[in-house]
């Protein structure tokens, strides 16, 4: 296993990455290298939405994932990750949010930092998951804004059995705050928040899914303060801190990022 991750580590180049508010790319990186399927599904609201399938190519675990991105590029900068995973014995699905990628193309202000109806799109998603492995466990796994997605489908009370999150939103109007900050002495807007009436620090106090968080120590946008605030509001968050920036785990950590997503998802397994 551990060869195989390596080799895939060097080969690969997709990543989750970051960004200061919507920023939707068209175009894909390259695909997972994986056999997988594309497909469409549509949203309560009538939105068209692609997703790619890649069922687990080692023995299956029973756990579908279900990766939500960041508000960067389109799901093709998951590739690496939806691939290892697929690798490791997981039911891996990513998507693209409406007005990202191949979905359906609607206006998006890239003044915003999110969307609340991208929370439709991730649900879209896991009922189409949930028809194609119906005896399968289900994690939601998420980078920044798309970890605000994930935590807003547990609060609207979509089953889900785990989370993981690199770089885990606990205050959207802080983020949004320190990403204006960042923008400052350039063109660029304040960044702004939709209408959600979501109440999100509260809320972290009755969310019971197990909760794998990977914050980097020098993350100044979504901060060690923040995820330590999850942990303390609720009670079941493995907190995996390392040395790194925003979105960062996967450079800094490598191997050992998969190692623990793999080991957190087998222990809470047996549970």
């Amino acid at each position: 296993m551990k060869q195989i991750l390596y080799t895939f580590t060097l080969l690969l180049c997709c990543v989750a990455a970051p960004a200061l508010a919507i920023s939707p790319l068209v175009e894909y990186m390259p695909a997972p290298v994986v056999p997988h399927t594309e497909h469409f599904v549509k949203t309560q609201d009538n939105v068209r939405i692609k997703l790619w399938q890649l069922p687990a190519v080692a023995e299956r675990r029973g756990i579908t994932i279900i990766l939500s991105g960041s508000d960067f590029g389109n799901m093709s900068y998951l590739s690496q990750d939806a691939s290892i995973l697929a690798q490791a014995g997981f039911d891996v699905f990513t998507y693209d949010y409406r007005g990202f990628g191949k979905s359906q193309q609607v206006r998006l202000n890239e003044e915003m930092m999110y969307y609340t109806e991208f929370v439709k799109d991730l649900q879209a998603v896991i009922a189409y998951a949930r028809k194609a492995f119906p005896g399968n466990k289900l994690c939601l796994m998420g980078y920044a804004m798309g970890t605000l997605v994930n935590i807003n489908a547990v609060i609207n009370k979509e089953k889900v059995d785990y989370c993981i999150a690199d770089a885990q939103i606990y205050d959207p109007q802080a983020v949004a705050e320190r990403m204006t900050a960042k923008r400052k002495g350039t063109y660029l807007p304040k960044v702004r928040l939709p209408k959600d009436k979501t109440k999100y620090k509260e809320a972290y106090k009755h969310i019971t899914v197990p909760l794998l968080i990977f914050q980097g120590r020098q993350d100044d946008i979504c901060t060690v303060s923040d995820a330590e605030n999850i942990k303390a509001a609720a009670p079941n968050v493995q907190l995996e801190l390392y040395d790194g920036g925003h979105l960062q785990a996967l450079y800094t950590l490598n191997i050992e990022y998969y190692e623990k997503i793999i080991s957190f998802l087998e222990q809470q397994n047996k549970q």
